[in-house]
C-alpha cells in the first residue's frame, strides 16, 4: 500500500512565520505553535507550543470515587479523591450523585464546595511557563443562589481571581477562560473558594465538568481495509482521529475528498465510537462532509466509509481534512490534514459462457436451452447456475432457424452474453377434420375419415398414418381426442390431434310437484325451462306430450314434457300435479222442530279438512231464514274455507212441524266389535206430549259390529195425536289397524332414545304396516329429567287410522354440592368431605355414598390440587364434582445473609433486603426490622432480624449477621526529598499492621504514584492496604519533592553555509533556580562539527549545579550543501555552427532539486566568427544562499578543406559531444574574486547589525523552505 504524506499546513506555515521572526529578532530557541482559525480574524496563533507537555487536571467531573450511599451524597477523605485537595480542617470532600432534584452536568456525580465548613477546593497542577491553557467550570446553586470564586496562581503565593460564579438552582452556569502560565510558575493552583451560599456554610456551590488543560490535539489517519481491490468491489476507508491534547475536541467537522477512481453511496458511513451527524455528499465536487461528537482527552474515534472501485489505478488516495475546536471554545478553530493511504484498483474480468453454438432439432422435440451450457469466472469459478436465458423464441412445432440469447453475471456485477443458433427441420403434414361432433350413442366407425398425410419429399403418406390414441366413447357425452402419427423417410415425426365431441342432450327443469286448488286454472308451461349446452335457452321448443290434469277432481296427476335440441337430442321431464281436496262440512242435513222451538244453527255442525284437521270454528252461516213460529221447511246454508283457500258449502233443511220429532245421530261410526246401542243419541219430542222418547220404536236394525259394513237403523214414534215420525240412522262398522309397543319407558339422563323401539303396527288387510307408523308428537329431551309423551299414528289402505301414546320418563341424576375452591395455609389440616353433600330427587340425601376418586392434596407443598368426588343413585345415574384446593405459599425474604462493615461505616439495615409473595408480589415495603443491635463504632458480630406478613397472614422471618471489623494501619515517611533523576522506591519506610493479621506490609497497594524524578516538583504517593476481612485502611499520603536541575537554553538547531565559522557557545546560556546564571560552567562534551563537509552534526553540552544536579543539551548543526552545475567542460564549434551557451548546462541542489532555471551567465566572450578559445562563466545560488560557479571553455575552430583536415584521434567528436564533467565547488571564493572589504561585509553567525540584509536573506530562506515542503507534499 503506497502512503501519501500530508503536511499539516496550518502548523508548518505558522512554524515558518515564528522561525523567520525568531531568526530576525532573537537568538533564542524557536517554538512552533498550532494555528487556530478565529471567526473574526481568520488566523490566530495559539501560545501552546507543539513541543510542550500536555497539561490537564485530574477527575474534573468528580466521577471517582463512586457515591455508594442511598442518600445520594457521601463525604470522602481528600486522600481518596483523585486530584482534588481541600483547605477544610476535616480534610473532607463531599461528592453527590444524580437525584430527583439535581442531575450532573457531566456523568453522574458532582462536588459540593460547601461540605461541612467554608473551605476551598483546589488542584496543584504541574505546568510549563508560557503555555496557554483553557479552563472551564459548571456552577450551580443548591438551595438558592450560591456564589464562589475561581482563582489561579502559584501554591503558597497570591491567587488571582479569574471569575465570580453566581447561580441559582435552575440550571448549571458555564464559566470559562484562557490563562497563560506566568514565567517561573511550574506548578499552578486551580482553586474554587465559596463566597456565599443559601442554607448555611455547609450547603451549596455545586461544581462539575471542570477543565484546566492545554488545547486538544487531533491526529488523523486514513487507511484502507485492503491494499488492493478489483473494480466494482467495495473497500472500507477507515478514518481514525486520536486526541492527544488536554481539552476535549468539539465540533469535529470532517471533509473527505473522494478520488475519481472510487465512488461513495450517501448514508453508508458508520462508527461504533461516536454519533455521526450533518452528513452531506456533494456529487459535483466529490466531497463528503460530516460531524462527530466531542472526542475526550486520550480518546479516539473510528469512522468507516464504504467505497467502491470504479476506475483502474495503481493509487487512489482520498484527501481528508478535519476542523475542530476545544470544547466550549468555538472562537479558535484548528485545521488538520490526515495522513492518508491509497488503494490499488485492478481490472475486474468478465465471466465466460461456453456451449453449443448450433443445435439441430426435429419438429416436436423437447428443447432444453440450458443443455451443454456452462459459465466460468476467474474469481467465482463455476457460475453455470447463474446463467439466465434472456431470449428463447424456439418453437419446435414450427420449422425454422431461431436464436437463443444467454447472459450471466458474476459476483462483481460483470455480465457476459452468448448466442446459440437452433435449427428446427421440416416434418411431414397431417390434415383432416380437427373437430368432429357426434350425437350420444352415435357410431364412430371410421376414425380415418378425412385424414390425409403429405411430405415435402415423400409425397402422399396417408397409408403410413398410425392412430396412437383413440378414447372416444359415444355413450358418454364429453370431449375426446384421437391422436395420429406419421414418420417421413428422414425420421421426422408429426402428430395430429382430432377432437371428437359427443354432444349432450338438452335439460328440462321446473317444479317437480305443484299443488293447486280444486277448479283452479292450470298452466302446464308455468315454471318450465329448457337449456342446451350448445343451443342455450330452448324453452320455446318444449312440447307437452301428456296432460291429464282435471282440477275439478282432487287427486295426483302426471304431466309429461319433451324438448329436442339442434343436434336432434331429446329430453323428457315429468311433473306431478296434486289437486287438493276441499274441506268437508258435516251435520244434520235435516232438522225437524216443533213450532217455536229454539234453533241453534251450529248444533251438530262440524267441519274437517284433510290437511288442516278440525276447522269447525271457521264455519260461516251465510243464510238462516228460520222462523220456528211458523211451521214449514227452511234452508240454512253454511260455508267453510281451508288454509289453501278451498271452500265448501252445506245446506241444512229445518222443518217446523206439528207431529213429534225424532232426533239423533244420522250417522254413527263404530269400530269393529264394539257394542252398539240403537237408542243412543235418539230422542223423540212432541209439541203436546213432550218427551216421547220412550215411545220410539226401532223398526229396523240390521247392525252387526262383528262385520264391518254400512247398516241402516229405522225409528218410528207416534204422539198422542197419532202423528207419526220416522228417522233413519246410518251405522258404519269400520276395520282399523293396530299399533303395539311399550306403553311406558324409563331412561337415564343423556341416554340415547329410539322412539321406534318395540313399536309395531298391523292391519287385517294390509298386514305389517310398521313402516307406515308416523310419530306425530315427540318432545323427549334426555338432557332434561321429566315425563314425556310420544304419539304414534298409522293409517291402513282403507283410511282407517289408529293412534298410540307412549309415556317416556327421563330420570334425574343426583347432585353433589360443596365449595368448588378452597384455600389452605401451608401445613393446615384438610378434610376432603367438609362442605360436601349429595342429594337425589328420588333417593333423597345420599351424602354417605359419595366416593373420593382423586385426592392429591399435600398441604406441606404450596400449589393447586384437585379433589374429585362421585356418587351413584338407585337408578344407576352418576354425578361427579371437582374441588380445587390451593395451598398458599408463605412470603420469602431475601438479602445478604452476612454483611461485613468497616468501622464507622454507615449501615442501612434494608440494603439488599427484598420480600416477595407469590400472590402479593413485591412486599418489601412490609418488611419490619424487629431487632437491630448493630453499632459500627464497635467492632464485633451482630444479628439483625426481619419479619414480613402477606395478605393471607403467612409470616416469614430472616436473620442477617453483620460483622464490624477493625481496619489495618499504615505507617511510614510522610515527606521525602529526592534529587533530580534519583531512584525512588515507593515502599521504602512503609509498614502496615492489622489487629488480627499482624504485619501485612507485603499487602500494601500503591494506589497513586505520579513521581517522576526526571521532572522537579511536588508529588503525592497514596497507599492503601486491605486485611483478610476486607477492611481497607485509611489512605496514607506521602509527599515526594524532586529538586530542580539547572537548565541549558540556546538554539536547538543551527544551519551553516559551507566553511562558515562556527562558535559552539553562541546563544548558549545555563541557569539554575538556586545558583542563578551558571553559563560559565557549561561544558561541551561533544562537538564534531566540520563546516568543510556538508552534513548534520550534534554538539552536546552539560552543566552541573551546586547540588550536583546535571543538565544536558543537544544542538543540531546542519552544514548545508552547495548546488552543482553540470555540463561540458570544453566545447568545439565552428563559425558555421549555431551556439546556445545554455545548451547542455544543468544545475541541481540536494534540497531545492533542479535549479537550471536559476543559472546566471556571469561572463561570455564567445565570438563564433573568430576562431579561438573563449570562456563562459555560470553561477547559481540555492535557497540557503550557497553559490556555485562553473567555467566552460569554448573553442571556435577554423574551417578547413576536408582533404586537409587531420584525423583527430585524441578526442573523437562523440567524446566531445557526450563527455561531461561535474564540478562541485565548496566555496564561493574559489569561483569569484571577492574583495577584502566585501568579505568583511558578509554577516557572521549571530550578527544582527545589517537587519535589512538579514530580512532579505531570511525571506529567501523562508521561500526555500516553503518550496521544500511543497516538493515533499
Amino acid at each position: 500500500m503506497s502512503k501519501k504524506t500530508k503536511v499539516k499546513k496550518s502548523i508548518r506555515l505558522t512554524s515558518m512565520a515564528v522561525l523567520v521572526t525568531g531568526l530576525v529578532v532573537s537568538p533564542v530557541n524557536i517554538n512552533t505553535s498550532i494555528e487556530k482559525v478565529n471567526a473574526a480574524t481568520n488566523l490566530t496563533v495559539s501560545n501552546v507550543q507543539a513541543d510542550s507537555p500536555v497539561i490537564s487536571l485530574e477527575n474534573g467531573d468528580f466521577e471517582t470515587p463512586l457515591v455508594m450511599s442511598s442518600s445520594n451524597y457521601q463525604l470522602f477523605d481528600a486522600g481518596i479523591v483523585p486530584g482534588w485537595e481541600t483547605t477544610g480542617s476535616d480534610n473532607l470532600i463531599e461528592l453527590q450523585s444524580n437525584n430527583a432534584s439535581t442531575t450532573a452536568q457531566s456523568g453522574n456525580q458532582w462536588a459540593e464546595l460547601n461540605a461541612n465548613q467554608v473551605a476551598a477546593l483546589y488542584q496543584d497542577i504541574p505546568t510549563t511557563p508560557g503555555v496557554k491553557v483553557h479552563w472551564q467550570v459548571y456552577h450551580k446553586g443548591r438551595k438558592g443562589t450560591d456564589v464562589a470564586l475561581v482563582e489561579f496562581g502559584a501554591p503558597g503565593g497570591t491567587l488571582v481571581q479569574q471569575a465570580e460564579m453566581s447561580d441559582g438552582t435552575a440550571t448549571w452556569g458555564l464559566y470559562k477562560g484562557t490563562y497563560t502560565i506566568p514565567e517561573g510558575q511550574t506548578t499552578t493552583r486551580f482553586q474554587f473558594r465559596a463566597v456565599s451560599s443559601t442554607g448555611g456554610a455547609s450547603v451549596g456551590n455545586l461544581l462539575d465538568n471542570v477543565q484546566f488543560a492545554t488545547g486538544s490535539i487531533l491526529t488523523v489517519d486514513g487507511t484502507f481495509s485492503e491494499s488492493s481491490i478489483q473494480a466494482k468491489n467495495q473497500v472500507d476507508y477507515q478514518i481514525q482521529a486520536v486526541n492527544s491534547g488536554g481539552m476535549p475536541a468539539a465540533n469535529n467537522h470532517f471533509s473527505v475528498q473522494i478520488p475519481n477512481e472510487l465512488t461513495y453511496t450517501p448514508g453508508t458511513l458508520s462508527s461504533s465510537d461516536t454519533t455521526i451527524t450533518e452528513e452531506n455528499y456533494d456529487e459535483a465536487t466529490r466531497t463528503l462532509t460530516f460531524t462527530t461528537d466531542s472526542i475526550k482527552k486520550d480518546a479516539s474515534v473510528q469512522i468507516t466509509i464504504p467505497l467502491t472501485g470504479q476506475i483502474e489505478t495503481s493509487s487512489a488516495t482520498p484527501d481528508t481534512t478535519v476542523t475542530y475546536n476545544d470544547e466550549n471554545f468555538d472562537e479558535e478553530i484548528t485545521t488538520v490534514e490526515a495522513t492518508d493511504t491509497s488503494v490499488e484498483i485492478t481490472s475486474n474480468e468478465v465471466p465466460t459462457i461456453a456451449g453449443d453454438t448450433t443445435t439441430t432439432l426435429q419438429p416436436g422435440d423437447t428443447f432444453d436451452p440450458t443443455s451443454s451450457m456452462t459459465a466460468t469466472d476467474k474469481e467465482d469459478g463455476d457460475i453455470t447456475s447463474n446463467i439466465q436465458v434472456i431470449d428463447n423464441p424456439v418453437d419446435t412445432s414450427k420449422s425454422g432457424t431461431y436464436t437463443v440469447t444467454y447472459e450471466v453475471t458474476d459476483s462483481d456485477g460483470n455480465k457476459a452474453t452468448f448466442t446459440r443458433t437452433v435449427v428446427v427441420t421440416e416434418a411431414p403434414i397431417i390434415t383432416g377434420d380437427t373437430e368432429t361432433r357426434l350425437n350420444p350413442n352415435e357410431t364412430f366407425d371410421d376414425p380415418m375419415s378425412t385424414i390425409q398425410a403429405t411430405d415435402k419429399e415423400d409425397g402422399d403418406l396417408t397409408d403410413q398414418v398410425k392412430i396412437i390414441s383413440n378414447n372416444v366413447d359415444t355413450s358418454t357425452p364429453g370431449s375426446y381426442e384421437v391422436v395420429y402419427e406419421v414418420t417421413d423417410s428422414d425420421g421426422n415425426k408429426t402428430t395430429f390431434t382430432r377432437s371428437v365431441i359427443v354432444t349432450e342432450a338438452p335439460t328440462i327443469s321446473g317444479d317437480t310437484q305443484t299443488d293447486i286448488n280444486p277448479n283452479s286454472t292450470f298452466d302446464p308451461t308455468s315454471t318450465m325451462t329448457a337449456t342446451d349446452k350448445e343451443d342455450g335457452d330452448i324453452t320455446g321448443n318444449i312440447q307437452v306430450v301428456d296432460n291429464p290434469v282435471d282440477t275439478s277432481k282432487p287427486g295426483s296427476y302426471e304431466v309429461t314434457y319433451e324438448v329436442t335440441d339442434s343436434d336432434g337430442n331429446k329430453a323428457t321431464f315429468t311433473r306431478t300435479i296434486i289437486v287438493t281436496e276441499a274441506p268437508t262440512i258435516t251435520g244434520e242435513s235435516e232438522t225437524i222442530l216443533n213450532p217455536n222451538a229454539t234453533f241453534d244453527p251450529m248444533s251438530t255442525m262440524a267441519a274437517t279438512d284433510k290437511e288442516d284437521g278440525d276447522i269447525t270454528k271457521d264455519i260461516q252461516v251465510i243464510s238462516d231464514p228460520i222462523d220456528t213460529s211458523k211451521p214449514g221447511s227452511y234452508e240454512v246454508t253454511y260455508e267453510v274455507t281451508d288454509s289453501d283457500g278451498n271452500k265448501s258449502t252445506f245446506t241444512r233443511t229445518v222443518t217446523i212441524t206439528e207431529p213429534p220429532q225424532i232426533s239423533g245421530d244420522s250417522e254413527t261410526y263404530l269400530s269393529p266389535g264394539t257394542t252398539f246401542d240403537p237408542m243412543s243419541t235418539m230422542t223423540a219430542t212432541d209439541k203436546e206430549d213432550g218427551d216421547v222418547t220412550s215411545e220410539i220404536k226401532v223398526t229396523n236394525n240390521p247392525v252387526d259390529t262383528s262385520k264391518p259394513g254400512n247398516y241402516e237403523v229405522t225409528y218410528e214414534v207416534t204422539d198422542s195425536d197419532g202423528n207419526k215420525s220416522t228417522f233413519t240412522r246410518t251405522v258404519i262398522v269400520t276395520e282399523a289397524p293396530i299399533i303395539t309397543g311399550d306403553s311406558e319407558t324409563r331412561l337415564n339422563p343423556n341416554t340415547d332414545f329410539d322412539p321406534m323401539s318395540t313399536i309395531q303396527a298391523t292391519d287385517k288387510e294390509d298386514g305389517d304396516v310398521t313402516s307406515e307408523v308416523k310419530i306425530t308428537n315427540n318432545t323427549v329431551d334426555t338432557s332434561k329429567p321429566g315425563t314425556y309423551e310420544v304419539t304414534y299414528e298409522v293409517t291402513d289402505s282403507d283410511g282407517n287410522k289408529s293412534t298410540f301414546t307412549r309415556t317416556v320418563t327421563v330420570t334425574e341424576a343426583p347432585i353433589i354440592t360443596g365449595d368448588s375452591e378452597t384455600q389452605l395455609n401451608p401445613n393446615a389440616n384438610f378434610d376432603p368431605m367438609s362442605t360436601i353433600q349429595a342429594t337425589d330427587k328420588e333417593d333423597g340425601d345420599i351424602t354417605s355414598t359419595v366416593k373420593i376418586t382423586n385426592n392429591t392434596v399435600d398441604t406441606s407443598k404450596p400449589g393447586n390440587y384437585e379433589v374429585t368426588y362421585e356418587v351413584t343413585d338407585s337408578d344407576g345415574n352418576k354425578a361427579t364434582f371437582t374441588r380445587t384446593v390451593t395451598v398458599t405459599e408463605a412470603p420469602t425474604i431475601t438479602g445478604d445473609s452476612e454483611t461485613i462493615l468497616n468501622p464507622s461505616a454507615i449501615f442501612d439495615p434494608m440494603s439488599t433486603i427484598q420480600a416477595t409473595d407469590k400472590e402479593d408480589g413485591d412486599i418489601t415495603s412490609n418488611v419490619k426490622v424487629i431487632d437491630n443491635p448493630v453499632d459500627t463504632l464497635t467492632p464485633g458480630s451482630y444479628e439483625v432480624t426481619y419479619e414480613v406478613t402477606d395478605s393471607d397472614g403467612n409470616k416469614a422471618t430472616f436473620t442477617r449477621t453483620v460483622i464490624v471489623t477493625a481496619a489495618p494501619i499504615i505507617t511510614g515517611e510522610s515527606e521525602t526529598i529526592l534529587n533530580l533523576n534519583a531512584d525512588f522506591d515507593p515502599m521504602s519506610t512503609m509498614k502496615a499492621t492489622d489487629k488480627e493479621d499482624g504485619d501485612i506490609t507485603q499487602n500494601i497497594q500503591v494506589t497513586n504514584n505520579t513521581v517522576d524524578t526526571s521532572k522537579p516538583g511536588s508529588y503525592l504517593v497514596t497507599y492503601e492496604v486491605t486485611d483478610s476481612d476486607g477492611n481497607i485502611s485509611d489512605t496514607f499520603i506521602r509527599t515526594v519533592t524532586v529538586t530542580e536541575a539547572p537548565t541549558i537554553t540556546g538554539d536547538s538547531e543551527t544551519r551553516l553555509n559551507p566553511n562558515a565559522d562556527f562558535d559552539p557557545m553562541s546563544t548558549i546560556q545555563a541557569t539554575d533556580k538556586e545558583d542563578g546564571d551558571i553559563t560559565s560552567a557549561v561544558k561541551i562534551t561533544n562537538n564534531t562539527v566540520d563546516t568543510s563537509k556538508p552534513g548534520n552534526y550534534e554538539v552536546t553540552y552539560e552543566v552541573t549545579d551546586s547540588d550536583g544536579n546535571k543538565a544536558t543539551f543537544t544542538r543540531t548543526v546542519t552544514v548545508t550543501e552547495a548546488p552543482v552545475i553540470s555540463g561540458d567542460n570544453e566545447t568545439h564549434i565552428t563559425s558555421e555552427d549555431s551556439f546556445d551557451p545554455m545548451e547542455g548546462i544543468t544545475a541541481t541542489d540536494e534540497e531545492n532539486g533542479d535549479l537550471t532555471k536559476q543559472i546566471k551567465i556571469l561572463s561570455n566572450n564567445v565570438d563564433i566568427n573568430i576562431p579561438g578559445t573563449y570562456q563562459i562563466v555560470y553561477e547559481v545560488t540555492d535557497s540557503d544562499g550557497n553559490t556555485t560557479t562553473f567555467t566552460r571553455t569554448v573553442v571556435v575552430d577554423s574551417i578547413k578543406q576536408p582533404s586537409e583536415q587531420p584525423k583527430d584521434t585524441t578526442n573523437p567528436p562523440s567524446d566531445r559531444l557526450s563527455g561531461k564533467n561535474e564540478i562541485k565547488e565548496n566555496t564561493a571564493e574559489k569561483q569569484l574574486d571577492v574583495k577584502p572589504e566585501e568579505k568583511a561585509a558578509l554577516p557572521k553567525t549571530g550578527d544582527q547589525s545589517n537587519a535589512s540584509t538579514g530580512l532579505a536573506g531570511l525571506g529567501l530562506f523562508a521561500v526555500g523552505l516553503l518550496a521544500f515542503f511543497r516538493r515533499k507534499k
